[in-house]
């Protein structure tokens, strides 16, 4: 599988469109950030796709969306391009919905890694049949094949597969979650510089426990086995609870304790663990600020070094009115990567726009910054590559006969490594059609 990196937060609007303004917010907010990760799951895989994504969405089981509140650090997505599921169709079987979706992508891009200090141009076509399933209110579940089809003859054509399965529950003072997911892909990655063939599997387990209108217990137990031909496969297990504590309607603080372990095929096991702060706050009706910081301390069993690192997330969003939403994100992570007796330090930066034009057409626009800094296990020091990359997305899009999304799109991306043969430029411009039942 090939994958891009995980969102820090997001919010989950009463449509079924998932936006990422929002956050790891106190009580319930535990559970939508497991939504999140069941979403994107190709793009909790270990390294940066080349390809720009296409758009997704992701059903929210109606239970779990009225579980969901504007909590402190909280503001409403811009639904801003997919279309509500439409109710009453003939597509039900008892307690069951059924909606099919398709999609095509035509994409043209050059300084595409076909291997090491080889970037290419390609014609990409893309079809994506795949079916929802709503059943009741408390689950759903999807599968969306890609078909890839490549014009130039050194990269191969492929079949990516994507599979999630979504569901929450609440009892007395007591909110449950679960999110199980599945994602195979095939394109090329910018940290192998080289199509990639990845498989994952990710599994989140979460539950939160309201003391009082102040005071609330956030847990949450995952699991994510990666598996790469030709390149370092792993498994982890992680934790990590948060006590949260309000301190006005609009204000939470949290702290937050957890850790982890890493097996993997091509390096070192380790086990780590992690100590946080965390503070939401919607400082008015048009602006919300979420920030976490703390550290992680990383240990390597095979080599007993010690990796001491800071973390962080910043997520601003504002809103200034209903068609305009605008968002600033920071993030820094440390996690394995797909090369020998490495590990990876990520800081990112984004800056997007979400935009409603004429009432039918939607522009979002997102700029990025990023840096990996690839160090080894061996002794916990430089491994000798540092990528820094940054790109551009802009999207405008459009819906057509109820139920169908048209759009067009632009992609800029760049990477500048210190190691030869991973550096490249890429322009990449295509439309892509839509329908869902």
């Amino acid at each position: 599988m090939k994958g891009s990196s995980v969102g820090l937060s997001f919010d989950v609007k009463a449509s079924n469109r998932i936006g990422f303004p929002g956050g790891w917010g106190s009580g319930r907010y535990r559970l939508e950030a497991m939504v999140l990760c069941a979403l994107s799951i190709p793009g909790s895989l270990k390294a940066q796709q080349v390809l720009a994504p296409p758009t997704s969405y992701v059903a929210v089981p109606a239970a779990v969306q009225e579980m969901q509140s504007e909590g402190a650090g909280s503001l409403r997505a811009l639904d801003t391009l997919a279309p509500l599921l439409p109710h009453g169709l003939p597509f039900e079987m008892g307690p069951v919905t059924v909606h099919p979706h398709l999609s095509y992508r035509f994409l043209y891009g050059n300084g595409l890694s076909a291997a090491p200090g080889d970037q290419v141009a390609s014609i990409i076509q893309e079809v994506s049949p795949g079916v929802l399933l709503e059943i009741g209110r408390h689950w759903t579940i999807d599968y969306t094949p890609i078909q890839r089809f490549y014009s130039d003859r050194r990269f191969q054509n492929g079949l990516d597969q994507n599979v999630s399965l979504i569901g929450g529950t609440s009892y007395e003072d007591w909110v449950l979650g679960l999110s199980q997911t599945y994602a195979s892909t095939f394109t090329p990655l910018v940290q192998t510089a080289q199509q990639t063939d990845q498989q994952a599997f990710a599994t989140g387990l979460t539950a939160s426990y309201r003391f009082n209108s102040k005071l609330s217990l956030e847990m949450g137990l995952d699991q994510a086995i990666t598996s790469a031909e030709g390149f370092n496969s792993s498994k982890q297990w992680s934790t990590m609870e948060w006590l949260a504590y309000q301190i006005w309607p609009r204000l939470d603080v949290s702290v937050g304790a957890g850790g982890g372990y890493v097996t993997e095929s091509m390096g070192s096991d380790s086990a780590y663990g992690q100590l946080q702060g965390r503070v939401q706050w919607r400082a008015t009706e048009k602006v919300s600020l979420q920030v976490h910081a703390g550290f992680e301390d990383r240990q390597f069993l095979a080599s007993s070094a010690n990796l001491l690192n800071p973390l962080y997330g910043v997520s601003i969003a504002y809103q200034p009115i209903a068609e305009t939403s605008l968002s600033l994100s920071a993030d820094r992570t440390v996690s394995s990567s797909l090369l020998q007796d490495q590990v990876t330090e990520n800081t990112a930066l984004t800056v997007s726009l979400s935009q409603q034009l004429l009432k039918k057409l939607s522009l979002n626009l997102a700029a990025s910054y990023g840096e990996i800094n690839y160090i080894s296990e061996l002794n916990a020091g430089s491994a000798g590559r540092v990528d820094s990359m940054y790109s551009f997305n802009a999207h405008l899009g459009w819906p057509f006969l109820k139920r169908g999304t048209a759009g067009v799109f632009y992609q800029f991306s760049n990477n500048n490594s210190s190691q030869n043969g991973f550096s490249y430029s890429s322009n990449q411009v295509g439309l892509e059609l839509g329908y869902r039942y």
